[in-house]
């Protein structure tokens, strides 16, 4: 390997880092359901749901 495919895998492995950190720390803004992000709840939800849709 050559230092500068070393070099722009580094600087790639960077930028890959520093986007999906901020997408991982984004806080959705305004109101969120109540079973936001619990998919155990979403599913129970659904199973006493799935006869009036």
């Amino acid at each position: 390997m050559f230092p500068n495919q070393i070099q722009n895998s580094c600087v790639l492995l960077y930028v890959f880092s520093c986007v999906f950190s901020l997408v991982a720390l984004y806080q959705p803004r305004g109101p969120q359901p109540a079973a936001y992000g619990h998919s155990q709840i979403l599913a129970n939800l659904v199973d006493e749901w799935s006869p009036m849709m």
